[in-house]
């Protein structure tokens, strides 16, 4: 059984030199159930091509991170004194028991420097990369043409952000998705060093224009967020930076980030195709709510159902004789590589019993 992960733990220490150690914590979860849901924006899909066993391999997952957002952002620390908000409103002065909503007091670790904004535009390139490696397109799902994104739209979390104007119509060119990059801080006591989600997607499929048989995908986005706390730039020493073991680190937190803009992240599992028909289209026209899984067995059977086979459901655990939920994935392709994975032969049909995995 692959479990979703409530958190993510990654040590960032920096040299002997210097006075500070600190552990991310992941708070994906809390600031995505603040923001709006994801707005749907449809793409027109590059001229279709039939590969040919002579045909180079697809490319892989083309992400442009966009920094024009970094000196703009009002919710950023430009100078030490300087007051912004953390949150979406704000309200009393932050502090260990006022993390969220509230005004925050910028200090000289807040505020990046151009040597810090050109070590970040160094970094970035290369999680881009790692991704174009790690990830590509499945055949059925149309790749746009030129990235176009609704820039009146609103995007962020934790505070709205901008979208520049180039990110409209015509669009990017050579993208799947485009992130906006921000450096805002946060509450004294919070130990999160970054934060990302998705803001806009695409329709999916299949589409009135998809061939007959195409097979059910969920909507996909095209954009979204990722803020990395200041102090991750600002706290090391220069001659931290210059050990592979830091940038090792921070380059985990942001590919760790960038997975949520991508759709790990609760609500889009929620989207992926049901267990017992993954070809089976969840789509509905004129709404964004998809149909129940119980849609996809055989006329009859569902009255039976007491509850629907979707792709996350919720676990009865225990541990030293004390009880626990676990939300989890129980698709047949997760649930298959789970298992090679741990070798392990597990009972159950993956249908949400505590034998799923």
């Amino acid at each position: 059984m692959l479990l979703l992960c409530a958190g993510a733990g990654l040590a960032l220490a920096a040299h002997a030199q210097d006075t500070f150690r600190f552990e991310h914590t992941c708070v994906h979860d809390a600031v995505i159930a603040k923001a709006p849901p994801p707005t749907r924006v449809p793409q027109r899909p590059a001229a279709s091509r039939r590969r040919s066993l002579q045909d180079v391999p697809p490319a892989g997952l083309r992400i442009s991170f966009d920094m024009e957002t970094l000196p703009a952002d009002e919710r950023a620390c430009t100078s030490v004194g300087q007051v912004v908000v953390i949150g979406r409103s704000g309200g009393p002065s932050c502090s260990r028991q006022v993390a969220d909503d509230c005004q925050y007091t910028c200090t000289a670790r807040d505020i990046l420097s151009p040597a810090d904004v050109d070590l970040l535009s160094s970094l970035l390139p290369a999680v881009a990369a790692w991704y174009g490696a790690a990830l590509e397109f499945r055949e059925y799902i149309p790749r746009p043409d030129r990235l176009t994104v609704d820039t009146r739209a609103s995007c962020g979390f934790s505070g709205a952000v901008p979208i520049p104007a180039h990110l409209g119509a015509p669009g990017l060119a050579e993208t799947d998705v485009a992130i906006l990059v921000t450096a805002r801080p946060v509450a004294p006591g919070s130990t999160a060093l970054a934060f990302a989600g998705p803001c806009q997607e695409d329709q999916g499929t299949p589409r009135a224009d998809s061939p007959r048989g195409t097979p059910y995908s969920p909507r996909r986005p095209i954009l979204g967020h990722i803020n990395i706390v200041p102090l991750v730039l600002t706290g090391p020493s220069a001659e931290s930076w210059s050990k592979p073991k830091i940038v090792d680190r921070v380059l985990k937190l942001l590919i760790h980030e960038v997975f949520h803009v991508l759709g790990f992240t609760i609500d889009k599992l929620r989207q992926w195709p049901c267990p017992a028909d993954p070809r089976f289209n969840r789509h509905r026209r004129f709404t964004s709510t998809l149909r129940p899984c119980t849609d996809a067995l055989p006329s009859g059977i569902s009255s039976g159902i007491s509850a629907a086979p979707e792709p996350v459901a919720t676990f009865d655990r225990e541990s030293n004789g004390v009880g626990y939920t676990e939300l989890g994935v129980q698709t047949a392709a997760v649930l298959a590589q789970a298992r090679a994975h741990y070798d392990c032969v597990c009972g159950g049909d993956g249908g949400g019993g505590d034998g799923a995995g």
